[in-house]
């Protein structure tokens, strides 16, 4: 970590931050016998990933093989298209409670 003063910091402020930015090391300023650290954020969210990146990444995906207990499961186009059909299907009027 590097260690700068109040006034260190307020006549090179930018180029200080900048160089803990680009290093991911901590600035510690001091003021009066007291410590503050000023340190990068951590993204969010992840790094966009390069269309290689993801392209192997799904790679890896579909090549893995499928979880245990799913080995009897057919999970292919048809099978889930009729599936979903077949729950959303009408199957007349409901009958109401009397």
């Amino acid at each position: 970590m590097k260690e700068v003063t109040i006034t260190e910091l307020r006549r090179n402020i930018f180029q200080l931050i900048d160089e803990a930015l680009a290093t991911g090391e901590p600035l510690v300023v001091s003021r009066k016998g007291r410590r503050l650290i000023l340190a990068g954020e951590t993204p969010a969210f992840p790094p966009v990933e390069s269309e290689e990146q993801r392209e192997e990444r799904w790679r890896k995906f579909w090549a893995e093989p499928p979880p245990p207990g799913w080995e009897g499961y057919d999970l292919s186009f048809e099978t889930l298209d009729g599936a979903l059909k077949a729950d959303w299907q009408w199957d007349g009027e409901p009958e109401l409670d009397r």
